[in-house]
C-alpha cells in the first residue's frame, strides 16, 4: 500500500494508476505527493529540530520556499507547543516525537494516510485529539486513513475494521 514494494500478484491502484507500471522516480513522487506515513518508531531525522523535521517533506515537494507557516499550523494542530519546535528528537518525549511524526505525515496534504499505531505513545487525551483530527480529515476532506492498531478505542474511530490474527483475516466489521 505504501508503494515501498510492488505486488507480486494483483494490483494496487492509486489515482487510477497501477503502481506496478510506475518507475522508481514515479513511485517516489507518488509517495511524496499522495501518501502520508505515520510510523510507529517515528523515523525523525536526529539532526533536525521538530519544525525542520516537519518542513523537510514540504521542501522536497516545493523547494526551499516551503511554507514555515504551514508547518507551524500543523504542529499546532497536533498539539505540540511552540516552545518545543526548536528541540531535536532526542530532546522530546516519545509522545512529543509522535506528534512531530504525525505533523510530518500531514504537511504535504496527502490523499492517503498510512498509520502504524498512531496513538501508541500518546496519553489518552492527546490520542483522542489526534484521532479526532484524523477522523475530520477523512470525513470532511475526503482523505483515506488506513491504520494498524491494537487499541480498541482507536479502532472505534474507523468506519471499517478488519481483524487479523496470525496473518489471516478473521473478521470484518
Amino acid at each position: 500500500m505504501g508503494c515501498l514494494d510492488v505486488p507480486t500478484r494483483g494490483n494496487v491502484y492509486i489515482r487510477g494508476r497501477s503502481i506496478k507500471t510506475l518507475s522508481d522516480d514515479q513511485l517516489t513522487i507518488l509517495r511524496r505527493d499522495e501518501l502520508g506515513f505515520i510510523f510507529q518508531q517515528f523515523n525523525l531525522i536526529p539532526l533536525l529540530n521538530a519544525l525542520e523535521n516537519v518542513r523537510y517533506p514540504l521542501i522536497l515537494k516545493t523547494g526551499m520556499s516551503a511554507s514555515r507557516e504551514r508547518c507551524q499550523e500543523i504542529l499546532t494542530a497536533v498539539g505540540l507547543i511552540p516552545e518545543l519546535w526548536n528541540h531535536r528528537p532526542n530532546q522530546l518525549s516519545g509522545g512529543q516525537q509522535q506528534r512531530v511524526a504525525i505533523a510530518r505525515a500531514l504537511v504535504n496534504d496527502p490523499s492517503i494516510i498510512l498509520c502504524d499505531e498512531p496513538t501508541g505513545n500518546l496519553d489518552t487525551k492527546t490520542g483522542q485529539a489526534i484521532m479526532t483530527l484524523l477522523d475530520r480529515l477523512c470525513r470532511e476532506e475526503g482523505k483515506t486513513v488506513i491504520m494498524v492498531t491494537h487499541d480498541t478505542r482507536t479502532a472505534d474511530y474507523a468506519r471499517r475494521v478488519i481483524r487479523i490474527e496470525d496473518g489471516r483475516i478473521i473478521e470484518e466489521i
